[in-house]
């Protein structure tokens, strides 16, 4: 029995349970102390169950995390500038490793200029948060310039400093932009306020040139009543003003104004372009500053002396100024130019100024040179020409008239009436016409026949109304000329062309027989052809053939009874001779008739000759016709395959390719047969200079049958022939009327040739 009692057992434990109690409580407190200090990593939090102790080693992941992604280039360094911590933003800016950089001097990313700001940096941030703009030098060597902020960290009684760097690259690249940017607004706005002071000026250099163009039309109205004084003197010479307002409405003119003091001048571009000076500018609004020296350089040495005089005497009389000169220019070439302008003066009448217009009036010298030209060749023409010109006044009296007719002259008819000089019913056509002219004021023109002393005439009258300056008609212009003799050619033409109409009809009535005898001869021929090719066929087969068999079987039997080995040797050779001319003979049965062709079906035909044609030529032919192809007509069913034949030997002869398609089709009462191949082509425009005779036979026939053939080829692309012909019992006797239904459709017939040229691609 032991000496202790439960009483006192659990009493002890009691006791110790209390011990370990307070001991835990101590820790606890001791704990939530160091907490609260700043001595543990980790966060008190006070809530409804009492003061909760959390970890803070979760929250040192996150902010490092923060740190390391950042944009800025975060590090810690001592206070000599030794790096203790860095983020990879740092060793990116640097173009360095973590590795590369912890442990080292700050100093080593900064070149030797920003040695000193950065020790004075780290010096000042020990007492308080600092920032400075500095350059940090990459391992490469670039300056890289950042905006660097520094504060103290107090780590127990450790302190560091806390480095943040802002890269300023983009930054500072930015703000030289806008300096940049601002210098050229500010570049424009200097331009600007110089561009209108330009404006201004420019506005004011408009403004004397509308006072002077203001001055210049003055004294172009001043001339224009001078020209239209002119004018007055005569009908002929404003005829002549006209011509040469016409000529003038196109010149070319300039302006300038010269100082007659300085001899300084300002002439627009176009002066200068007339007078052959060489220019700076390309428009004719801006003047420029010359000399009058350069103007009488241009001047031509025989005009200068009296333009100079004419100018200097019209200075003196105060009157405006006109003249006409030649320039040379400096390729030797001599122009025309017209001189016009005013002169200013001082109230002392002295001149100072002159502002004038230069015109190019080449065109109009020439004109004038042309009319005097044309004038004389007028004069001779009429002179030399059976034309009568006159003029007549409104009481149809001749006033003016120059070569006039039955045998008058000029003078004889001056103040007189046509039906004075010629009986009147002879002059009433032409006094009718002339009549007409006056009361409608519209020119007319007729011919006009008569007698004069028995002979008779025909004359082709043109009258045209003369008008006065107010539009009042005071006459009429009258031109005859004498086409009697063209008549009588006319009226000699027309009978002499209505005989050659008639032997015309006469001969083509012939020619045409003569082309439906040839066409029949034609179809004679061709039918006489296949029953001779039939004949021929059945001679071989019938006669020669079993004439050659039984020449074989004797030469067996006398072969069979030779005793002599060398007779034997030479029977065997016939034998085989005679064997391979009955092969020939065969095969040149089947090639003139075969005997497929009596089943009259077209489609079993040709597939008949392709097997033979793949198995001789080596061509392969495909054949597309749907089901049996019966024609009505024996002699068509020939007619198409002799036609394929020809066209599939000459696509063997030219076309170069291993394979050619036959169709055939039939549509209503027609039936279509086309041959194709994919070879070289041929030019069809050459095709007349080799027509080949096999072509040129299928065409006629196929023409003779009332049908059609179209070629269509192109270089490299192949050749197509297309022969469409009527299906009937009796293709002769519809020929014209297919003939006349295939000319009414708009297919148009090639020329004939054969396949023998290949040259430039065509299609027709």
């Amino acid at each position: 029995m032991s000496d202790h009692s439960p009483d006192s057992c659990t009493e002890a434990q009691s006791r110790n349970e209390e011990a370990q109690l307070h001991r835990q409580l101590e820790e606890a407190q001791q704990t939530l102390e160091a907490i609260r200090h700043g001595d543990v990593d980790a966060l008190v939090v006070i809530g409804p169950q009492g003061e909760q102790v959390y970890s803070l080693a979760g929250a040192e992941h996150v902010y490092r995390m923060i740190v390391e992604t950042m944009n800025e280039a975060a590090l810690t360094v001592d206070p000599e500038g030794t790096i203790l911590f860095c983020n990879q933003r740092f060793c990116d800016l640097m173009k360095t490793s973590v590795p590369g950089a912890m442990g080292h001097k700050v100093t080593r990313f900064v070149g030797h200029p920003q040695q000193r700001p950065l020790r004075m940096l780290l010096t000042e941030a020990q007492a308080g948060p600092v920032q400075r703009r500095l350059l940090l030098q990459a391992a490469n060597g670039k300056a890289v310039p950042v905006q660097l902020a520094a504060s103290p960290l107090h780590v127990g009684d450790n302190l560091s400093l806390c480095l943040v760097a802002s890269d300023l690259t983009e930054l500072e690249e930015s703000a030289h932009s806008i300096r940049v940017l601002r210098g050229h607004e500010e570049a424009m706005q200097e331009a600007n306020e110089r561009l209108q002071v330009q404006m201004e000026q420019l506005r004011t250099l408009n403004d004397m040139l509308q006072a002077r163009q203001e001055q210049l039309g003055a004294a172009n109205a001043d001339l224009r009543a001078q020209e239209e004084e002119l004018c007055r003197q005569g009908q002929a010479l404003c005829q002549s003003e006209e011509w040469l307002a016409l000529a003038a409405s196109g010149t070319r003119i300039g302006m300038y104004d010269w100082n007659v003091v300085t001899g300084e001048t300002l002439w627009t571009e176009q002066v200068a372009r007339l007078l052959g000076l060489r220019t700076t500018t390309t428009t004719t609004t801006v003047s420029q500053r010359y000399h009058y020296r350069d103007w009488a350089e241009r001047v031509h040495p025989e005009d200068l002396p009296q333009v100079e005089l004419q100018r200097r005497c019209c200075m003196a009389e105060q009157t405006p100024y006109e003249a006409e000169y030649r320039v040379i220019w400096p390729d030797g070439n001599v122009h025309w130019v017209a001189d016009r302008g005013v002169f200013q003066y001082e109230p002392d009448g002295r001149c100072i100024r002159m502002l004038g217009i230069l015109m190019d009036i080449a065109d109009r010298k020439r004109t004038e040179e042309a009319l005097r030209n044309s004038e004389q060749r007028f004069r001779l023409a009429l002179q030399n020409s059976p034309v009568t010109v006159a003029t007549l006044d409104r009481e149809l009296r001749y006033i003016w008239a120059y070569h006039t007719r039955h045998g008058f002259q000029p003078e004889d008819v001056l103040g007189k009436r046509p039906d004075e000089l010629i009986p009147p019913e002879d002059a009433a056509g032409q006094m009718e016409l002339m009549q007409q002219v006056l009361e409608t004021g519209v020119a007319q023109r007729r011919e006009v026949c008569g007698k004069t002393r028995g002979i008779p005439w025909v004359f082709d009258f043109t009258v045209e109304p003369v008008f006065d300056e107010q539009r009042e008609i005071i006459g009429v212009n009258m031109a005859a000329v004498d086409i009697t003799e063209r008549k009588q050619a006319e009226a000699a033409l027309r009978e002499l062309n209505a005989t050659l109409e008639c032997k015309v009809a006469q001969r083509t009535a012939e020619l045409q027989q003569r082309a439906a005898q040839l066409q029949k001869l034609a179809l004679e021929l061709s039918q006489a052809e296949e029953r001779e090719r039939r004949r021929i066929a059945l001679i071989l087969h019938e006669d020669l053939l079993q004439q050659i068999a039984g020449a074989r079987f004797h030469l067996n039997g006398v072969r069979s009874r030779a005793r002599d080995d060398q007779l034997r040797c030479d029977a065997e050779r016939v034998d085989a001779m005679l064997k391979e001319a009955i092969e020939k003979s065969r095969r040149l049965s089947h090639d003139l008739s075969p005997a497929v062709l009596n089943m009259n079906d077209l489609a079993e035909v040709l597939h008949w000759w392709a097997q033979r044609v793949r198995t001789q030529q080596g061509l392969v032919v495909r054949v597309d016709v749907s089901g049996a192809m019966i024609l009505q007509s024996e002699a068509l069913t020939m007619f198409l395959f002799r036609a394929a034949q020809e066209l599939i030997f000459n696509v063997v002869k030219h076309a170069r390719v291993t394979e050619a398609v036959i169709r055939v089709r039939r549509k209503g009462s027609y039936v279509c047969l086309s041959v194709s191949d994919g070879g070289q082509g041929f030019n069809l425009r050459e095709l007349k200079d080799t027509a080949g005779l096999g072509l040129l036979s299928i065409r006629e026939r196929v023409k003779l049958l009332g049908g059609r053939m179209r070629i269509r080829s192109a270089t490299g692309k192949g050749s197509t022939f297309r022969i469409v012909v009527p299906d009937g019992s009796s293709q002769e006797s519809t020929v014209q009327e297919d003939e006349d239904r295939i000319r009414a459709s708009p297919v148009v017939h090639p020329p004939v040739a054969g396949h023998a040229l290949r040259g430039k691609g065509s299609d027709s």
